[in-house]
């Protein structure tokens, strides 16, 4: 046996009845009556949501909207390394030459990632990349200063 929820009126006058759940999931009277309660107040005062319905899409979307906000927080901590790793690496591999391929992870893992491996890609700023780009030029002045 499932409980339901019953609502009369709605906006099309007419009676609605929605299920909550089955009494063997441990949904009571009690609970439907709860939520039927909710809904009514819901009605009177012309707020949201109205039907159970809506009860649940804006549950869906409530969810939908925190897992979005988890993985934006979750990428906006990974580290330059990682995204290195994970995305920049593998295509590099594949789709460049060996020699373009390789000179690109000489110059990441000596130049690139010491300087701003360990950082959180979306702290690295356009200070951070000209200090590197400074680094490496004046290294390759002193190369050939002594060349």
């Amino acid at each position: 046996m499932y409980r339901s929820c019953t609502e009369n009126g709605g906006k099309d006058g007419k009676t609605k009845t929605e299920p909550i759940g089955w009494a063997s999931n441990g949904f009571k009277a009690q609970d439907a009556a709860n939520i039927l309660s909710e809904l009514k107040v819901s009605q009177a005062q012309g707020k949201f949501p109205q039907t159970l319905k809506q009860k649940k899409e804006m549950a869906t979307a409530a969810l939908k909207e925190k897992e979005t906000r988890e993985k934006a927080e979750k990428d906006k901590g990974i580290t330059f390394d990682e995204i290195w790793t994970q995305f920049y690496r593998p295509q590099a591999e594949s789709n460049k030459s060996a020699k373009s391929w390789k000179r690109e992870e000489s110059l990441y893992r000596i130049w690139i990632s010491p300087a701003i491996g360990e950082c959180p890609f979306a702290n690295v700023s356009a200070p951070d990349l000209e200090r590197i780009k400074v680094t490496v030029q004046t290294a390759a002045s002193s190369i050939n200063f002594l060349i």
